[in-house]
């Protein structure tokens, strides 16, 4: 549609989805306002992580990664979202984290949310942190999951857990993170505030002739994770 006249995409509209034409034209206009402020924002936060890079460690970027991360940056309201894309343009001039950077965080980042950036920063100086499922065993030995990859994120810190599993299964998607059910952290104490939580929010679920359990994981950045992180995400 980007090089046809206003006009005629408002028409186009209002015969496909029944809006009208100008009432799309008007929409029209307001993204191209939204993406020009959008752009001058990260314009500004990129104009503040170049100047701090040494002049001695600036080099050639790969057109691939900073033209994608332009365009899909101008759709992007998020200030976390922003930040990354920031970071990533950034790291792609600078000579000592050019290896790091890759041409699929541009596309990687668009299909992020603010939470999944907040969560995932929480990795930038961490190993591991800990997961776990929350499960049911039934009489028969089987069990019933009520609620996996649970993520609290920082301890003590209020979250949705619903929305922290959706988030941490999306960066598990998009191969930044993985998880593991099979090891756990030596340290079981990383787990009290998990099981004390689930087991108060599911304790009128669980029946007389059924055990509560509460299966404990770890989860871990990914080889691709660890260039993301490093790429994209400051100390």
């Amino acid at each position: 549609l980007g090089g046809k006249p206003i006009s005629e995409i408002g028409n186009i509209l209002e015969a496909l989805f029944g809006i009208p034409a100008d009432a799309a034209i008007s929409l029209r206009t307001k993204l191209q306002m939204k993406h020009k402020a959008n752009q001058q924002i990260l314009a500004e936060k990129l104009q503040k992580k170049v100047a701090s890079i040494p002049e001695n460690n600036i080099c050639e970027p790969n057109f691939q990664t900073i033209s994608t991360a332009f365009e899909n940056a101008k759709h992007c309201d998020s200030d976390e979202l922003r930040e990354l894309f920031a970071n990533l343009i950034a790291s792609s001039i600078n000579i000592e984290k050019k290896d790091d950077v890759h041409p699929s965080f541009s596309e990687i980042i668009k299909q992020m949310s603010p939470l999944d950036a907040r969560n995932l920063k929480l990795f930038k100086n961490e190993d591991g942190l800990p997961i776990s499922q929350y499960r049911v065993r039934n009489e028969d030995n089987s069990y019933d999951i009520l609620m996996s990859n649970v993520f609290l994120g920082k301890i003590g810190e209020n979250v949705n857990l619903t929305a922290q599993s959706a988030s941490i299964t999306n960066l598990q998607r998009l191969g930044l993170l993985e998880i593991t059910y099979s090891s756990r952290f030596s340290n079981f104490s990383r787990y009290d505030e998990a099981e004390e939580l689930l087991q108060a929010l599911f304790s009128n679920e669980i029946k007389p002739n059924e055990e509560r359990e509460l299966k404990n994981g770890i989860i871990r950045k990914t080889p691709l994770g660890e260039k993301f992180v490093n790429a994209c995400i400051e100390d």
